[in-house]
This record gives C-alpha cells, sequence and structure tokens, in this order.
C-alpha cells in the first residue's frame, strides 16, 4: 500500500493491506517477506512491515442490503413465439438432452438484447 521513511533514513516502514481471513498468515510469512523485499534493494531498505486489515469485498459493496441476502434476478419467461422458433431449430435432433441444449441455444440467441 505504501512505504513510509521515518526521520532517521534509513529503514522505512512497509504498510500492506491485507483480507482479514489472510491476516495471520501474512503475519507469520512477514520476515521472509522483508528479506525478499530487501534483496530486491540490496540493501535494508524495510526495517518494519505494519498490516492493514480490509473486508473481503470493498467497503460499500454488500453492506447496503447485507442482511437480506443476496438478490436474486429472474429473467422473464419467453414469448411463445421464441418458443416455438427454438423448437422447430432443435426438432430434427434425436439426443433428448442435445435437442433442450439446441433449443435453450436458440432461445439465449433469439431474446438476447441487439444493442
Amino acid at each position: 500500500m505504501k512505504i513510509g521513511y521515518g526521520k532517521g533514513g534509513m529503514g522505512a516502514t512497509l504498510t500492506l493491506l491485507v483480507k482479514a481471513a489472510e491476516a495471520p498468515m501474512v503475519q507469520m510469512a512477514l520476515p521472509h517477506l522483508k528479506d525478499r523485499v530487501n534483496a530486491v534493494y540490496g540493501y535494508a531498505a524495510v526495517n518494519h512491515i505494519h498490516l492493514t486489515q480490509t473486508a473481503a469485498t470493498g467497503f460499500a459493496e454488500g453492506q447496503a442490503d447485507f442482511a437480506h441476502g443476496p438478490k436474486v434476478v429472474v429473467p422473464p419467461a419467453p414469448n411463445a413465439a421464441v418458443l416455438a422458433k427454438a423448437h422447430a431449430v432443435a426438432d430434427g435432433v434425436g439426443d433428448p438432452s442435445l435437442r433442450a441444449a439446441l433449443e435453450q441455444l436458440a432461445q439465449n440467441i433469439l431474446t438476447r438484447s441487439r444493442s
């Protein structure tokens, strides 16, 4: 997230933003992370690593309707003309599962928006 340098000059504080569920694993790996970062710079550039925990999703997403559960969007049923055209497209197919899949594909193509 950021690197902050203190008044002493050498040795910065690296601040990392991690998900709360992953914070314990990152905490255990801090010495290794500090060694890897310092190896890239070639000297002891980072003295401390500070973890800042955050939610798995953003702060605004998913919190307004958290108590009500996820919203389920049900697409409207296609009209009879679309169903008839889709049935006609897959009419000659003998395998029932393949015929159903072709009918569904035809319905999706016929009802998609043309924007």
